[in-house]
C-alpha cells in the first residue's frame, strides 16, 4: 500500500516538474519534503528488511524513494531559483 501512496506522490511531482507549466508552489514542496522525511526513512528501513521481498521487487520499491526524492529535489531548486531571481 504504501509503495502506491509514494509511486503516486512521485509520479504527481515529477509530471509538474517536467512539465514546467504549473511550477508547485513553495508551500507545496514544503508538505511534500515533510511527508518525505518522514515516511521515506521508514519505508525504505522496511522495505530492505522485507524478507518477502525479491531483490527486483526491493529495488523496485527503493528506486521510487530515490525518484521522490530526486522530484523533490529539482522542485525545491526551482523554486530557490525563482525566488533569487
Amino acid at each position: 500500500m504504501w509503495c502506491v501512496v509514494v509511486s503516486v506522490i512521485a509520479l504527481v511531482i515529477s509530471a509538474v516538474v517536467v512539465a514546467g507549466c504549473v511550477a508547485p508552489d513553495a508551500g507545496f514542496i514544503r508538505a511534500m519534503r515533510g511527508v518525505h522525511d518522514v515516511v521515506a526513512p521508514a519505508h525504505g528501513t522496511y522495505l530492505t528488511a522485507d524478507p518477502a521481498l525479491t531483490p527486483e521487487q526491493r529495488d523496485r520499491r527503493l528506486h521510487t524513494l530515490t525518484a521522490w526524492e530526486a522530484a523533490i529535489e529539482t522542485a525545491e531548486e526551482e523554486t530557490n531559483g525563482d525566488a533569487a531571481d
